[in-house]
């Protein structure tokens, strides 16, 4: 059976082991990796044990029962000691205390100093669990700050990283002609993330509310302003999901322009690519669209071309001004694969118009019909088509001045038989057949 008050005399455990007996007077070496369990301090009042770690990496000393209580240490069940870092520990019969700590970090809840505290060499982290404030700290000075970090003063470069948090830098209204004010910059400045303004960017003698750029409205929002040709603007910004832009002038007499070309900041020549005036009208090669797609191009034949990799390729028309809606396609897939055609999409007729005249139309029958009844020909004694063929032929020439012979009209059938041709009279409904020679 164990007895009480025990000292062992082993003077070196390997890391991920339990000391059963403490090591009283002795210096325990510790080695290797993971976290070394103490012996309880219940059995042991008033027995101190000393641990250095010899390794390059923090080793953990975890108690059985009670906390371990050091100065600067937040009170726990586990204590972090550093590489080649030292510490003596007496049992006072419930808890650990702390006798001597040499090395290491010395993590405090709370710092409080009479005087002036000098932290010299290595890297000083100041980390908040909880929202606060930092107050009357300067660094790379002498004198000490006042306010709420009101001031950060570097020798050298400085970064402000965070992923979540905002860092915000905020002072009175600067003067647009020294430049003074929230933030001072007097070289480049290069921004790897966003950037919120709230109040003025000094630009030299321009400020960012009362110069050539702007910040303002609900969204995100550059404009252009020059009092002697308006002012634009330029939005980005997110609505429901969907990311847009809007891109035009404060002023509705102005249109939106795309040029291209140019030598100088100043527009010297530019040529205008793609025009959007103040009714909506888009001109591409023109500055003055006068239709609602208007295309102007000297280069090349087409002057347009639409093209789709597959399936379709079709243009969509549609009026909606007329006593019911028309619309339809046209193109090299208009209802029909590896052809193009023209067709109507609803239950109206595909009309063929010249010259301001409907001439002809296909019925919503599928019936090629002129517009006007005996007035249009097909063909013509120097065009002819080579050809005729079609089923029953019916003539009538009801509505003229007659034949050449007694100036009559008449209405006439023609039907094929097997072996020979017939000919109806539609007015008195006389029927004949055709005298054939066979030769």
């Amino acid at each position: 059976m164990a007895r009480y008050n025990t000292v062992s005399t082993t003077g070196s455990v390997a890391g991920g082991n339990s000391i059963s007996t403490p090591y009283s007077g002795l210096l325990t070496t510790l080695t290797g990796t993971g976290t070394v369990t103490v012996p309880n301090p219940i059995y042991y009042t008033g027995q101190t044990q000393t641990f250095y770690n010899s390794t390059g990496s923090i080793i953990t000393l975890s108690t059985p029962s009670g906390n371990f209580y050091a100065p600067g240490f937040s009170t726990a069940t586990t204590l972090n000691l550093a590489p080649n870092a030292m510490i003596t520990i007496a049992s006072d019969g419930t808890n650990y205390q702390t006798i001597g700590w040499l090395g290491g970090i010395v993590t405090a809840t709370s710092l409080t100093s009479t005087g002036g505290i000098n932290v010299s060499g290595g890297v000083v982290t100041l980390t908040s669990s909880t929202t606060g404030t930092i107050n009357n700290v300067n660094i790379g000075g002498t004198t000490a700050g006042t306010g709420a970090f009101t001031t950060l003063t570097a020798n050298s470069t400085f970064s402000l990283t965070n992923t979540t948090a905002t860092h915000t830098i905020s002072a009175t209204t600067p003067s647009t002609n020294t430049g003074s004010g929230a933030l001072v910059v007097s070289g480049g400045v290069g921004i790897a993330g966003a950037v919120y303004i709230g109040g003025n960017l000094s630009t030299g003698s321009n400020s960012i509310t009362s110069g050539p750029i702007t910040a303002t409205g609900a969204y995100p929002q550059l404009s252009l302003n020059n009092p002697s040709s308006g002012t634009g603007s330029l939005i980005d910004y997110f609505d429901n999901g969907i990311l847009r832009q809007q891109v035009g002038h404060l002023t509705t007499t102005t249109s939106f322009q795309i040029s291209t070309g140019g030598t100088t900041s100043g527009g010297s020549g530019l040529t205008t690519a793609f025009t959007i005036d103040s009714q909506q009208r888009v001109g591409i090669g023109t500055t003055s669209p006068t239709y609602g797609l208007h295309v102007v191009s000297s280069i090349g034949n087409p002057s347009a071309f639409i093209s789709s990799a597959n399936g379709g390729g079709n243009i969509y028309l549609s009026c909606s001004n007329a006593s019911s809606p028309v619309s339809g396609y046209m193109g090299p897939n208009a209802w029909n694969n590896n052809a193009f055609g023209i067709g109507s999409s609803s239950n109206h007729p595909l009309q063929f118009t010249v010259n301001g005249s409907q001439k002809a139309q296909i019925d919503t029958n599928g019936n090629f019909l002129p517009y006007a009844d005996n007035t249009y020909n097909l063909g013509n004694s120097s065009y002819r088509w080579a050809n005729v063929y079609s089923g029953d032929l019916h003539l009538s020439n009801e509505g003229s001045e007659g034949n050449f012979f007694d100036g009559s009209t008449g209405d006439w059938t023609i039907q094929e038989g097997e072996t020979d041709l017939f000919i109806i009279n539609n007015k008195s409904g006389k029927k004949y057949k055709f005298i054939l020679q066979e030769l």
